[in-house]
């Protein structure tokens, strides 16, 4: 299977070519997967445009649209931007040695830290005073990374929406918590300690566990 990468349009997406999104057609059309086609004009100009699904409106927007449950309609670029459709495609295909493969892998990691470190619109959760202490604490580190939470869908897969639309709630369970939080780039620690130094059958020491990493790595344990 064919593996390109590329930054398109402030996401990081597969490539693929127009022959390739007809035989796949279901993968990109139910799934939140990003998808840049590679196309060619007919003078032999080479372009790189998003994949538009059923539910994005035809418009001058460069890009190939869904028309239909068959047809697609390929919009080129302007000429002032074309060189925005034009990007850096790195090409797993193409790899020779297992360096190689790691320099690409890398590379796509710092394609992706710019993505993310790039933000096109900070987003900040609504911190209520009724919200459960985890939903606050949550919200809070949210609100200090000042990212553009949109460009983090893709690690969130096709829930992305609906796990969004969760942080306006005043709770959450710890599952979500541990999600939201790997997806992001958090740690989460929980801590169980004695409530005070006089209850009766005292733990005695805290005992802390990584929610977000190993979970036998436990501090404080037997």
């Amino acid at each position: 299977m064919e593996l390109k990468k590329a930054s398109l349009e402030g996401r990081l997406v597969d490539v693929i070519s127009f022959d390739k999104l007809r035989e796949n057609k279901e993968l990109y059309t139910t799934t939140n997967t990003a998808a840049g086609i590679e196309v060619e004009t007919s003078t032999g100009e080479s372009y790189v445009l998003p994949f538009k699904d059923k539910g994005s409106p035809i418009n001058d927007k460069a890009g190939v649209y869904t028309v239909g449950n068959v047809g697609y309609l390929i919009k080129y670029p302007d000429k002032r931007y074309k060189n925005e459709y034009k990007p850096d495609v790195i090409d797993f295909n193409e790899t020779e040695t297992i360096q190689d493969f790691i320099n690409k892998q890398e590379k796509v990691k710092d394609v992706e830290r710019e993505i993310l470190c790039t933000p096109n619109n900070i987003y900040k959760p609504p911190i209520r005073e009724t919200d459960a202490p985890e939903m606050k604490a949550l919200k809070q580190a949210i609100t200090a990374k000042n990212i553009d939470i949109d460009k983090y869908a893709d690690r969130f897969g096709e829930n992305f929406p609906n796990d969004k639309r969760k942080l306006k709630d005043e709770k959450i369970t710890l599952f979500l918590l541990k999600r939201m939080a790997e997806c992001l780039d958090m740690n989460v620690d929980l801590i169980i300690s004695d409530k005070s130094p006089n209850v009766p059958n005292p733990i005695g020491i805290p005992i802390k566990v990584s929610l977000t990493g190993n979970l036998e790595e436990v501090e404080g344990g037997n």
